[in-house]
């Protein structure tokens, strides 16, 4: 429970502006797509 409150104030950090979400969500898709694609070429699929 306490755990679960901190994580949810680390969340909502106000110092996190929209922006800095914006490049930390593109940062995540670029890893996820890269990853995928290396897992694809890996399996021999892609």
């Amino acid at each position: 429970m306490i755990q679960n409150h901190l994580d949810d104030s680390e969340l909502h950090d106000p110092g996190l502006t929209v922006e800095t979400v914006d490049v930390l969500h593109h940062d995540l898709i670029s890893t996820t797509t890269r990853i995928v694609t290396a897992s694809y070429r890996l399996n021999g699929a892609g």
